[in-house]
């Protein structure tokens, strides 16, 4: 009888401490969550975090508050990238998930899961081909192309038992739409090695195979490898990699120079007073920033200017295109006397003629990743 008396006193004890843990581990969040005070940006996710919301009637009558509220804590408590690292490890490793919130990684490359949205293809070859009827309107001569940037994990994938998203059926709803343009493939041009293993851009440093494609369909002046030198910055750690939580290894990103580089006058929009003002070509300082990619012409940015000074040519490039184009145009600068970038996720097409000289006999490109294509909405492109 004694000894049922003294194993139950033990249960009783190791209940009481185990609450009494828990209740102080819970003390110590709540404190800590009191005193902690959130960053307005996440560097690891690269996103703004929620906001505290206001807590008014009307707030609370519409339940916005309590919305509000929910994403502001979710954004908001302490160590909450420990918890991330944990939560993914647990999915990859413990319930043998393959991805987590739409990321996998194979031998540490990290790509997001992408599915073919028919409709917005569809749509943006409509985009596509209304832009170009209208630049037909008022200038002669222009010559039009359009390719398609594959996501990183058409090429993953093809080692594996999983299917990508089908580029083939993506060729055809675009050339149903675009009647005035041609199309140029660079799907073998590339591979997963040309991307960042952490980032879901190309690395510009392995895009001659790219280029020479490109000089090969629209015959601009040869573009050579030997012809650049390479700067190297170690410790790149792409969207992906903060993105999945997991300990995998940051890498390097190169960023090349040449003489047309060094002398190329860039200019860009400011998204303010839409003045064009005078900036770098590249600019390391980003490279610690919320995007270490906005090194190449200062990320995203409405219309990007680059004129050649030491050009033998008068030929002139227009690019529509995403961020993938900001590393690209500098190694094309050597072959066109100006390059402009538009990018329509933040300007309305119906305003190009009032910022952009068009110049007839050029060549237009219009170059978009996967991301647009299967959403064409951010594009502002007015009927």
């Amino acid at each position: 009888m004694d000894t049922k008396v003294k194993n139950k006193q033990k249960i009783n004890l190791s209940d009481i401490l185990t609450a009494f843990t828990f209740i102080i581990i819970l003390g110590v969040l709540f404190i800590g969550n009191l005193i902690y005070t959130p960053p307005e940006i996440s560097l690891t996710e690269r996103r703004t975090l929620a906001k505290r919301p206001d807590l008014t009637f009307k707030t609370i009558e519409n339940k916005k508050f309590m919305t509000g509220f929910e994403d502001y804590a979710l954004d908001s408590f302490i160590g909450r990238d420990i918890f991330r690292n944990i939560k993914a490890f647990t999915l990859f490793n413990v319930f043998l998930q393959t991805d987590n919130n739409g990321l996998y990684h194979i031998n540490g490359n990290i790509a997001k899961t992408e599915k073919l949205n028919i409709t917005s293809v569809d749509l943006a070859g409509k985009y596509i081909e209304k832009l170009i009827n209208d630049l037909k309107k008022n200038h002669q001569n222009l010559k039009f192309y359009y390719s398609v940037i594959p996501d990183k994990g058409y090429y993953l994938l093809q080692k594996t038992d999983y299917r990508s998203i089908d580029y083939e059926k993506i060729e055809q709803l675009l050339s149903a739409q675009i009647n005035s343009a041609r199309y140029i493939d660079i799907k073998n041009s590339l591979n997963a090695d040309d991307y960042y293993k952490t980032d879901i851009h190309w690395d510009q440093s392995q895009l001659f195979e790219l280029v020479d494609t490109l000089k090969n369909e629209m015959n601009f002046s040869n573009i050579s490898s030997e012809n650049f030198n390479s700067n190297i910055l170690t410790g790149f750690k792409g969207t992906f990699l903060n993105q999945i939580a997991l300990p995998l290894k940051s890498e390097n990103l190169t960023y090349l120079t040449s003489s047309y580089t060094d002398n190329a006058i860039v200019h860009i929009q400011n998204g303010m007073t839409a003045e064009m003002e005078l900036k770098k070509m590249y600019d390391p300082e980003a490279f610690d920033g919320v995007d270490p990619y906005d090194i190449f012409l200062s990320g995203p940015q409405t219309i990007i200017t680059i004129e050649n000074p030491l050009a033998q040519t008068e030929r002139e490039l227009y690019i529509f295109r995403d961020s993938f184009g900001s590393s690209l145009a500098p190694i094309l600068t050597s072959a066109y006397k100006r390059i402009v970038l538009i990018d329509l996720r933040y300007i309305p097409n119906t305003f190009l003629e009032q910022f952009i000289d068009f110049k007839d006999d050029s060549d237009v490109l219009f170059l978009y990743s996967m991301q647009i294509l299967n959403n064409p909405s951010v594009l502002q492109i007015a009927s």
